[in-house]
């Protein structure tokens, strides 16, 4: 979704702090380390789906995203955290044509991404 935005908090720095999805990569880019890995478990099913007026379907992920930044040497961990993590999906249906038969098929577009209460 277009205008989608990240949460993100920090061990250093009280609160949440939301980002459009271009700022918080060229941040991601930016932060002291050599590499990044962002890993996401425990991920659920959607949950909270509701039709809306405009046709599609919306609901809300939920899971643990592990986020660890690395040194200059490899596996020398320089920071990690994990994070509770809920994300705003929409589902978009579509119309295909194959073989002359119409099928109907679905997009599930990620939108907002917020830290979960624990």
């Amino acid at each position: 979704m277009p205008a989608a935005t990240i949460e993100v908090t920090s061990k250093s720095r009280p609160g949440a702090r939301r980002f459009p999805v271009r700022e918080y990569l060229t941040r991601l880019k930016l932060l002291p380390y050599s590499s990044t890995k962002i890993e996401w478990s425990e991920i659920q099913y959607i949950k909270e789906m509701s039709q809306a007026a405009d046709g599609n379907y919306y609901g809300v992920i939920t899971g643990q995203q592990t986020f660890v930044g690395y040194g200059g040497n490899p596996g020398d961990v320089i920071y990690t955290d994990v994070t509770p993590k809920r994300v705003r999906v929409k589902l978009e249906r579509y119309q295909m044509s194959y073989d002359g038969t119409d099928i109907t098929k679905w997009n599930l577009l990620l939108g907002n991404i917020g830290v979960a209460a624990n």
